[in-house]
């Protein structure tokens, strides 16, 4: 029986290679910037093979918005639910920090989103909430535990602004101190506390 040579060399992974490329694509450029025949060359890939995966530009952009939530919410499973604040918000650094060049998106381009595919997101963000305001709640009760435990997602998400030059486990140290130091922290009790930011901080969605 003879073997098709493409599908040898095709990695099972493809969907995922093209969306990790995409996602970087999509926040460099922008939505309306960003091309299929960009995305493609930074696969290895042809433009005709990459509309064979996504009909079209818009279905390739909303896949990207799925997957990076997808990740974090899945890391976050894999942490038993009375783990502690840090346990807890260390899966949510390490998936920022390792993917951090196409989580810009959010932030910047999810207006470009439909209404659907935005609720869907903000369904998603809230298991995320939900999960970290629980830890918060154990280690530090208190006033204002959502928006505490809002506002250590957004120091964490805060990496998708910055273009620094890091060592990731140093990214890693920086983002998980500064998240467990707001969560810890009441903002009433900082005058002029600024309204906390939207979780993760990828997206006002």
């Amino acid at each position: 029986m003879s073997v098709d040579p493409l599908a040898v060399t095709r990695p099972r992974n493809r969907r995922q290679l093209i969306s990790e490329a995409a996602g970087r694509v999509f926040s460099e450029r922008g939505y309306h910037a960003a091309s299929m025949e960009e995305i493609a060359a930074r696969v290895g890939i042809s433009a005709a093979a990459l509309y064979r995966h996504f009909p079209n530009k818009y279905a390739l952009f909303s896949a990207c918005a799925d997957t990076m939530v997808d990740r974090l919410t899945e890391a976050l499973d894999e942490v038993p639910s009375e783990a502690g604040l840090r346990e807890t918000l260390l899966p949510v650094v390490r998936v920022s920090v390792t993917h951090r060049a196409s989580s810009g998106l959010y932030r910047w381009e999810a207006r470009y989103l439909k209404a659907e595919e935005r609720q869907s997101l903000r369904t998603k963000f809230g298991r995320l909430v939900a999960r970290t305001t629980q830890a918060v709640r154990r280690e530090h009760p208190g006033p204002s535990v959502e928006s505490r435990a809002v506002a250590a997602l957004g120091a964490i998400g805060s990496i998708t602004m910055h273009h620094v030059s890091i060592a990731q486990r140093s990214a890693e140290e920086i983002l998980l101190a500064s998240a467990l130091d707001v969560a810890a922290t009441d903002p009433a009790a900082r005058e002029g506390a600024a309204h906390a930011v939207d979780p993760v901080s990828y997206t006002h969605l």
